[in-house]
């Protein structure tokens, strides 16, 4: 069942031009600006996957980061990376890189090395996030009420109730 819920999302993800491509392991520190430059022809998962793992995989970036959320002051969190055959890191990936909108998009601005997601491609990160958490709750309320059998993980409960409660988007 999971396997065919995260193929109803990569669908959905595809029909919202938002599908995540798997391009590997991401670029090495030598292809940076090459990768900047094909940036643009990435879907906006493309480019927030860049911008994550580029960011994740540098010290000097996270505490980069780091500056910019305490500079535009917006609460210090790390970055979530999307896991492309799975459809809930990707939705995670989503929220954080959200509620750290700002930081992102300034670093984004001054480094020409890392991808920049436009306000339409942050509308669509907006959009998937909604057709998400619909797809979360829909999942949590089939858990709970025993339909699929897989809620074995105390935790994954604890994190779709608090979704259900919290039911706010942070773009």
């Amino acid at each position: 069942m999971l396997h065919v819920l995260n193929l109803a999302v990569q669908t959905l993800l595809k029909e919202l031009k938002a599908e995540a491509v798997d391009d590997g392991p991401g670029p090495s520190d030598g292809d940076e600006t090459a990768a900047a430059a094909q940036a643009n022809q990435m879907s906006c998962i493309a480019k927030l996957r860049q911008l994550v793992t580029m960011i994740r995989n540098s010290p000097k970036r996270r505490h980069e980061l780091y500056n910019q959320c305490k500079a535009s002051k917006v609460p210090k969190k790390a970055l979530i990376r999307d896991v492309c055959t799975r459809w809930g890191p990707t939705y995670d990936m989503f929220r954080r890189a959200c509620e750290l909108r700002q930081p992102l998009s300034t670093m984004a601005r001054l480094s020409r090395d890392l991808p920049e997601l436009d306000d339409d491609e942050w509308g669509l990160v907006k959009v998937s996030i909604s057709q998400l958490f619909f797809l979360d709750a829909t999942v949590l309320t089939a858990m709970v009420m025993g339909c699929s059998g897989c809620c074995t993980d105390p935790q994954q409960l604890r994190r779709g109730i608090s979704l259900l409660s919290a039911a706010r988007y942070p773009c």
